[in-house]
């Protein structure tokens, strides 16, 4: 006897728990208003949900709505899930076809209407391989309150294009955590894809977005106007080249006031982002402390396109203090700001920059933008470090040492390290009367504390009169730092001058040092110029 469609439907149901919207009448022909049949198969979830067995007051979910291959046409909000369901049900799971294969187009014509609603009834929620589009702005994608109970979501392998206001928007007084996006993509135009709003608690935490991609024509990625617990590892970020209004891909703690001591952790490792006008912004912070790094990230691929001076990512301490700041092997456009006030210098700043290209400037003074919003009492600004850091990309940029504690004498304690600058041609080769100098830029504002020359004994075979180098400035009358000649005017014993030294690099001309070999300086031999600074 063969078997009908209804009772294959049924016959799956009961075995695997699972509902197909298209038994519920649903066409997927993209032309047929489809809002019935999801509605009826979302009351259908909530009435099967009321005879499974409870836990710990939790009824468990074990239904999974799926959803053939096609394009289902929704009119009204809520209709994939709603607040209607009175207990709390832990597991329910929302699967497609593919994405790009099973799409749901969104088109209330009521405003501010989400696809779906949950009030602390649902947890361990799935949703995977849906192509979801929207029609308008006022619409929303998913909203979330919770007072403890609502947390545990995976949404994988979708895409939300078309036009969006509010993606994911969380409010409540506990929990809403532990949240993953894994290989989703967001396109067109957007208010703000995910959202937590100052009302909501600091107890919201580990929201990770895995391999997903924030391509859009305007709007902000994420907006957590409190704490959280953020990592975003992966995938790519940017503004269409056309865009006019951009957005700001990460705002944290914009607006939000104190955290009360609740997590603010914020991460972005590997991702490639895009930055091609002056509204497009990488971050925007106001925590007052917590930790924020980007890591092996790289923001330059737009640079030979835009203004040096943009500002990308702005800081502030709200008159407080700042988190621990971190970017670690990056590569950077632009500008990047920090707002600090006299009373910024509550805790000692951890400000890092960490083995990064800063690909439009030449020295850590033009790449940091610093605001004094108290506009008096300078004792409160950042002090920023910088390791193993270069800036423009030019056949001379060798020259331009990073490496600096920017700001250590400004601020209140300041606390900075000795370094070391080698000044040579290659193989530690000294310069000599055919190319007779070699120079390098050290951080303006460094003191230079040492000078040391040197070139071993019997490096020079044979006792040559009129050697000598010295290490001066690029001033009109250059200060010399050392002056350096034979041991005992004998070149066949070398050079070994050091010289201490208390000399402040407060100009252009200062801190541009150059090493000059005398005429008398015929041949090419290994020595090394040596200069320690701090700063």
């Amino acid at each position: 006897m063969p078997i009908n469609d209804k009772d294959l439907m049924q016959g799956i149901k009961d075995l695997y728990g699972v509902l197909n919207v298209k038994s519920f009448g649903a066409k997927g022909d993209g032309v047929t208003d489809d809002t019935a049949a999801f509605i009826a198969a979302r009351n259908e979830v909530v009435r099967l949900i009321g005879t499974f067995s409870s836990e710990n007051g939790l009824r468990r979910g074990n239904i999974t709505l799926y959803i053939p291959s096609g394009t289902y046409l929704i009119k009204m909000g809520k209709a994939l899930m709603d607040d209607s369901f009175a207990g709390t049900a832990m597991g329910f799971s929302v699967i497609g076809a593919g994405r790009m294969i099973t799409r749901i187009v969104f088109d209330p014509p009521d405003t501010n209407q989400y696809l779906f609603y949950n009030r602390d009834n649902w947890n361990q929620i799935h949703v995977s391989d849906i192509e979801f589009q929207s029609k308008k702005v006022t619409n929303n994608f998913f909203y979330s309150y919770s007072s403890g109970r609502s947390h545990g979501m995976e949404f994988e392998r979708c895409h939300f294009g078309g036009k969006w206001g509010y993606g994911f928007h969380l409010e409540g007084t506990n929990t809403n955590s532990e949240i993953l996006w894994y290989k989703c993509g967001f396109s067109g135009e957007w208010n703000k894809a995910f959202y937590i709003p100052a009302s909501a608690s600091d107890q919201f935490v580990n929201y990770d977005f895995i391999s997903c991609q924030f391509e859009v024509s305007k709007g902000d990625f994420i907006d957590a106007q409190k704490g959280g617990s953020i990592n975003v590892i992966g995938g790519s970020l940017l503004y269409y080249p056309g865009a006019t209004e951009g957005g700001t891909f990460f705002k944290l703690g914009v607006g939000g006031g104190d955290h009360n001591y609740g997590a603010m952790r914020f991460s972005c490792i590997g991702a490639r982002i895009e930055l091609v006008k002056s509204t497009s912004k990488l971050v925007q912070c106001e925590w007052k402390s917590g930790i924020v790094t980007f890591m092996n990230i790289d923001t330059g691929t737009q640079s030979y396109q835009s203004d040096k001076n943009w500002i990308h990512a702005s800081f502030s301490s709200n008159g407080d203090s700042f988190p621990n700041i971190v970017f670690d092997n990056c590569v950077l456009q632009g500008r990047h700001e920090y707002k600090y006030t006299f009373t910024s210098f509550q805790r000692s700043e951890n400000i890092t920059y960490r083995n990064c290209s800063i690909l439009q400037h030449n020295s850590p003074e033009q790449f940091i933008n610093l605001v004094n919003a108290s506009g008096f009492n300078d004792g409160g600004v950042p002090q920023i470090s910088f390791e193993k850091c270069n800036g423009l990309s030019n056949t001379t940029q060798s020259k331009y040492v990073f490496d600096t504690e920017l700001n250590w004498s400004r601020t209140t304690t300041g606390k900075t390290t000795k370094r070391v600058v080698s000044i040579n041609t290659a193989n530690n080769a000294l310069p000599y009367n055919a190319y007779p100098t070699e120079d390098v830029y050290i951080p303006l504002g460094a003191i230079i504390t040492k000078v040391s020359i040197y070139m071993s004994p019997g490096t020079v075979t044979s006792n040559i009169p009129g050697w000598n180098f010295k290490l001066q400035t690029s001033e009109v009358i250059p200060t010399v730092l050392a002056s350096a000649d034979p041991v005992n005017g004998d070149t066949r014993k070398g050079f070994n001058t050091q010289q201490d030294q208390f000399f402040i690099c407060d100009s252009d001309a200062k801190r541009h040092l150059v090493l000059v070999a005398s005429s008398g300086v015929n041949q090419i031999k290994k020595g090394y110029c040596l200069v320690e600074y701090i700063g």
